[in-house]
């Protein structure tokens, strides 16, 4: 998924390492461009480490849910969705090339083609909906993990008490030691590939030598609501991939940039899509369908490995969840920053702290009692004002490859338009589709 912990990594070396500082501090005092401190492992690693995350594990059992036994239409979905990913990131990095200059990220991109209101907006977006909405999300994720790791039903008021003090917990953490935040968040990067790499080894190997992947292949789709199968699988993958225009934060920063950024991505992308469909295929294999359907990640993990051992990857799942709630907060506090420069501090986490209540409310109401998917709306939404800064930049951008300046862009936006779509009908009017 989508988070910010690489990014946080680059600058814990910026802060150890004299020479990149050297470099950070000239750029910052404007007295020298920005040396180029990283190379092609670098963007590979952010790309890879920004968006791997928890999505993975929650939204796979979204997609068993949907697709149930068909698990060529489930790997279609994340292969599908990696694609779309890959299209919109590419032409974002070949934009980011000829635009070296500009920073901020997506934020400094809209600013740059399409104006300063627009940026402003987009700024509000991610300070008072999207970072504070998915930092609910995950924390939510790691309450209903942690009542199935101690064999607690996760009813709806159970989960939303614990989801408050997860999240409270993480908060008082980032108030009052954003050091120790700071380094929490590094560490779960590694945490949560622990769990995903021995998934999709293990469970593949038991699930075929078992028999449980051809049983579940055989048991047929299994519904849980309305609308296209394929759909609902495809739109729950976009969670997942969330964050792969981390890098662009970095691009004035990469050694040649023009071949790196690119590549990386590309390459990032691809890796992350056979990270994601091995690990589909390996949980797949490692419980039933209908387990898996009902939220039955430790059920898999256990199954595999064990009590012991499957419980103890269960922790580190819980562990990266919180770890990205952490992230998704710190980054929100310096968003809100930009948005309200001229608000003092207290009064800034007042904001802060009322944007989060106000997300609790929007979570319980909209999202809970009326089976409403805001963490399927909130990527889609990003995305959906990608569409302005594609178009501005390609149309302000004339040296750009004929190829990327008219036929990759056109992808990435008709990809885009086309998720906003099936997520609409979906939600109106599954039926139809």
């Amino acid at each position: 998924m989508e988070n910010e912990n690489l990014v946080l990594d680059s600058q814990d070396i910026v802060a150890s390492d004299p020479v990149v500082a050297e470099g950070v501090q000239a750029s910052n005092q404007g007295t020298a461009a920005p040396k180029k401190l990283y190379g092609f492992w670098v963007a590979l690693s952010v790309v890879i480490g920004n968006t791997i995350g928890s999505g993975v594990f929650f939204k796979n059992e979204t997609i068993a849910a949907a697709v149930g036994g068909n698990l060529w239409s489930g790997v279609l979905a994340w292969l599908m969705g990696g694609l779309i990913t890959l299209v919109i990131a590419y032409i974002f990095s070949s934009i980011a090339t000829k635009t070296p200059d500009v920073k901020g990220g997506t934020v400094g991109y809209a600013e740059k083609f399409v104006g300063k209101r627009y940026s402003k907006v987009l700024n509000w977006w991610l300070a008072f909906f999207q970072y504070p909405g998915y930092a609910l999300v995950l924390a939510w994720v790691a309450a209903d993990y942690s009542f199935q790791l101690v064999g607690v039903e996760s009813k709806l008021w159970n989960t939303l008490w614990l989801t408050g003090i997860y999240v409270t917990l993480v908060f008082l953490i980032n108030y009052l030691s954003p050091k120790i935040a700071g380094k929490f968040a590094i560490s779960t990067v590694a945490i949560k590939l622990v769990p995903i790499v021995l998934m999709a080894v293990v469970g593949l190997i038991l699930g075929l030598t078992r028999g449980t992947t051809a049983q579940n292949m055989s048991s047929g789709s299994q519904m849980v609501r309305p609308g296209n199968p394929f759909f609902i699988a495809l739109i729950a993958t976009m969670f997942a991939f969330d964050g792969t225009l981390d890098c662009l934060m970095l691009s004035g920063k990469i050694k040649d940039s023009k071949k790196n950024l690119p590549k990386a991505i590309m390459i990032g992308v691809v890796v992350i899509v056979i990270a994601y469909i091995s690990y589909y295929v390996g949980i797949f294999g490692a419980a039933k369908t209908e387990d898996l359907a009902d939220g039955g990640t430790l059920v898999a993990f256990t199954n595999i490995f064990g009590n012991f051992a499957g419980s103890a990857l269960l922790v580190f799942v819980i562990i990266s969840c919180l770890g990205l709630t952490n992230g998704m907060l710190m980054v929100d506090n310096e968003a809100i920053e930009t948005t309200l420069p001229n608000l003092k501090k207290p009064q800034r986490d007042m904001i802060f702290v009322g944007t989060l209540l106000a997300w609790f409310a929007i979570w319980f109401v909209i999202g809970i009692a009326l089976d409403f998917g805001i963490d399927e709306y909130i990527p889609i939404i990003f995305q959906a004002f990608m569409i302005p800064i594609i178009v501005c930049a390609v149309a302000k951008t004339k040296d750009l490859h004929w190829f990327k300046r008219f036929v990759v862009s056109s992808v990435a936006v008709l990809s885009i338009l086309f998720l906003l779509t099936i997520l609409i009908i979906t939600t109106v009017a599954p039926n139809l589709i």
